[in-house]
């Protein structure tokens, strides 16, 4: 009739980029397996909801489907979106034994969302891969969570108490054993030491460097009898890790504190000379030392050391 409107149908909207996510589970976890019959020790009617976002909306002519280990036809997911009855913007799907089980170890769950479209229809997937494990597994794995998490509680308040007890302006280490720029024989074992601002009471320790070659190397508290003192501390280079070479030689010693948020690093460093074994042996002739270690004499040269004393602060290293 003349004058009547006819009412307008909306034109389904294709998303122009169709895109789909699996929200729950996520990759990688622990689910409970299901199993085939009730002899296995498995329940049958274990249940995984699968849970995601996607493009569509109630005016897209697209929906989501779900599968688990290519197990055919693909099942349909449950609209969960806000703006209508086939909104797939949110969506979910729950896995049962009468579709396919989870196996123990990896598991694959894909999801697609289909979007009819011309000249052809638009397909987006996701995949999560979880592992299927026994409710036994998975007491023992959640047992062992709750006891790591007890040790990174320990070893926090550990910290907190120990930076309490440090002044970290007044931390220091240092090498005592040679000076700047003093002869040592090349090729050889080497002995150092030095001290430390660290005591019985502090949780710190030391390590050493030669010629910049990492990893440190944990030194040793002087006095055996105090194993968590390193006010004096030792180290020996060996052929195992590092000896001097000839010409200059870098030797850095570390001090690093136990503290909390951040542990507390100190550095110092200073240079030798590596020399011949009989070139050492001339100049300790030359300078009537009191000791026969050729490592331990110190002589006129003209090469500045160099010392560095840094303070950083690096992440707790957490029990794993």
């Amino acid at each position: 009739m003349h004058g009547q409107q006819e009412e307008e149908v909306a034109e389904p909207e294709v998303p122009k980029l169709p895109g789909i996510r699996i929200t729950s589970p996520t990759r990688d976890e622990v689910v409970p397996v299901t199993g085939n019959s009730t002899n296995d020790g498995i329940n049958n009617n274990s249940l995984l909801t699968v849970s995601g976002t996607s493009t569509d909306n109630a005016n897209s002519p697209c929906e989501v489907s779900v599968i688990l280990n290519d197990i055919r036809p693909y099942q349909p997911a449950v609209p969960i979106g806000t703006s209508g009855k086939q909104d797939y913007s949110k969506w979910n799907f729950t896995l049962t034994s009468l579709y396919g089980k989870i196996n123990q170890g990896e598991n694959k769950i894909t999801a697609k969302l289909s979007c009819l479209a011309s000249p052809v229809n638009l397909t987006k997937w996701y995949s999560v891969q979880v592992i299927g494990a026994t409710p036994e597994q998975i007491l023992q794995r959640d047992q062992q969570q709750q006891v790591l998490l007890q040790k990174q509680q320990q070893l926090i308040e550990r910290a907190q108490a120990n930076t309490e007890k440090i002044n970290q302006t007044a931390m220091f280490v240092t090498i005592e054993s040679h000076k700047p720029g003093q002869y040592v024989p090349i090729g050889t074992n080497l002995t150092i030491s030095g001290q430390s601002s660290d005591n019985s009471a502090t949780d710190c320790d030391v390590s050493v460097v030669l010629n910049s070659q990492t990893p440190y190397q944990q030194a040793f508290p002087a006095d055996p009898l105090r194993t968590s003192d390193y006010s004096n501390w030792t180290f020996v280079f060996t052929p195992d890790y590092a000896v001097p070479k000839e010409g200059v030689n870098k030797m850095t010693s570390k001090i690093s504190c136990l503290a909390y948020p951040n542990n507390f690093t100190k550095w110092s460093s200073l240079n030798v000379t590596g020399v011949s074994a009989d070139r050492a042996r001339l100049v300790q002739n030359q300078q009537q030392p009191s000791t026969s270690d050729p490592s331990n004499f110190s002589v006129p040269f003209s090469q500045t050391a160099t010392s560095a004393i840094g303070i950083t602060k690096s992440s707790i290293q957490y029990l794993h």
